[in-house]
């Protein structure tokens, strides 16, 4: 294998296709995708939330480079809170929905599906310490994706099966 397919990590050279890179590069690409939803969101406290979400990332992420920083239980009751706090605005969900809406809110669900991807990648990577949360983020991805259509004024458009 030439030296361009590897990279430093922990002080090793790793091969740039090993699980803990992969995982690594999914967790920028998450953090990245929130950086654009934040520029996309027209409410406050979504942002906020969106940069404390990005804050956790860099700490997951600076856990698996080696740092010994506090992680766990508190930063999914962060999500939970989060999740209950949003839905008071919303009805509850009845059927699928279909990921469109407002710009922001196509986005989040974007953000969703690569939260999800990023926990597969956690299990493969054996790093399922770190699932619950992405578990929730995506749950609470999901959430802030309603808010925006609903404080925008756009009507969530239901999926229904059709025989």
């Amino acid at each position: 294998m030439s030296r361009e397919c590897y990279t430093c990590f922990n002080g090793s050279k790793v091969g740039k296709n090993s699980k803990m890179i992969k995982l690594l590069g999914e967790l920028d690409e998450l953090n990245s995708v929130l950086g654009y939803c934040r520029s996309l969101t027209k409410n406050k406290d979504v942002d906020e939330t969106l940069e404390k979400i990005q804050e956790r990332l860099f700490i997951i992420g600076s856990i698996l480079a080696g740092y010994k920083i506090e992680f766990g239980e508190k930063d999914v009751n962060f999500l939970e809170d989060e999740i209950k706090k949003y839905e008071a605005e919303l009805e509850p969900v009845k059927h699928f929905i279909f990921p469109t809406g407002t710009q922001a809110s196509s986005f989040l669900h974007v953000a969703r599906t690569v939260c999800r991807r990023v926990e597969r990648v956690c299990v493969e990577a054996k790093q399922k310490r770190f699932v619950p949360f992405l578990n929730k983020l995506s749950a609470l991805l999901f959430t802030l994706s309603r808010i925006e259509n609903k404080r925008a004024g756009v009507k969530e458009k239901e999926w229904v099966y059709k025989k």
